[in-house]
């Protein structure tokens, strides 16, 4: 009588246990279904997968076989029916190499358009999520400013030009959202052979300021080095400086001294890059004399941050 006693009290535990275990799972269902997740998951994946197959492509093939490209069948035949003829073979199988790299290069961005976009963005470290060797990431130190940067894959230039996208995430955005056209927040995209390593800030009287520094190798032995500052003033990026180098060999040709807020420049003229071996600049009332080592043009010289912007240094 005791044993048999015994075992009901088990088979009721077991039952409690198992509604406990079933109330949970339906709950767990419940708020998955209330607060969705997954799509920015999905984003981030299908960005990844778009990243690998722009990655494959290459600007010097004449065609690509659309069965050969990673699209679905659906997305062949929308491009069958919506792209013009010029971009495909007579019997659609194939299409252009320049049409379906910008195919991959616009859902790319749209996509990364959507991401920055996300209430969970600011919540996820982007840089642990996008492929690194697919996409070059960076963000300031206060989590305001992010860049993304992936090759453009543009044929018969001297430098790989890069797809430069700066987004600055506006707390504020939804007060300004009325003085908009759209309801997305703000990206400055940028298509230029810029790409950037590294953000860092400058805090003024007018707030914070970025300094942001490139050095990229863009073919051979062809180097670009680029520093530019924004601002964040009045619901948009402001571009207030801007300098870039084209120089042969690794070596830097432009420094940024963080602490001191300058930057240092020297490089050797070469008449690859200009029309003239001279020192040069953007503008020419800057231009600064410099030194010859056996009739090599060594130039050097620094801007240094104002207050304001970056200036020359006399």
């Amino acid at each position: 009588m005791h044993k048999k006693t015994k075992n009901h009290s088990t088979i009721k535990k077991w039952i409690k246990r198992c509604f406990a275990s079933l109330f949970l799972t339906m709950i767990g269902l419940c708020i998955l279904t209330m607060f969705p997740q997954s799509d920015f998951k999905k984003l981030v994946r299908q960005t990844n997968y778009d990243l690998s197959q722009y990655h494959k492509l290459q600007e010097y093939k004449e065609y690509y076989a659309l069965n050969d490209v990673g699209l679905t069948n659906k997305e062949i035949h929308e491009i069958k029916n919506s792209y013009h003829k010029e971009d495909l073979s007579i019997n659609k199988d194939s299409i252009i190499a320049y049409s379906i790299i910008g195919y991959y290069k616009d859902r790319i961005i749209n996509n990364i358009q959507k991401i920055t976009n996300h209430k969970t963005f600011t919540k996820k470290d982007i840089t642990a999520l996008l492929d690194d060797d697919l996409i070059k990431m960076v963000k300031s130190a206060d989590n305001k400013l992010f860049h993304f940067s992936f090759d453009a894959k543009v044929f018969g230039v001297l430098f790989r030009e890069q797809v430069s996208i700066l987004y600055y995430d506006d707390e504020n955005w939804n007060k300004h959202q009325s003085s908009y056209n759209h309801k997305e927040k703000k990206t400055l995209y940028e298509f230029y052979p810029n790409s950037y390593n590294t953000i860092d800030t400058i805090n003024t009287n007018t707030g914070v300021k970025y300094v942001l520094f490139g050095h990229d190798k863009v073919r051979g032995n062809n180097f670009m080095d680029h520093i530019s500052l924004f601002s964040y003033e009045k619901n948009k990026l402001i571009h207030e400086f801007n300098y870039s180098l084209a120089h042969e060999g690794d070596e830097y040709a432009i420094k940024y001294d963080k602490i001191n807020h300058v930057i240092n420049v020297v490089y050797i003229a070469n008449r690859k890059y200009v029309i003239s071996t001279d020192c040069y600049f953007d503008d020419e009332r800057l231009a600064k004399p410099c030194t010859k080592e056996n009739t090599v043009q060594k130039c050097a010289y620094s801007f240094k941050f104002n207050g304001d912007t970056f200036e020359i240094v006399n």
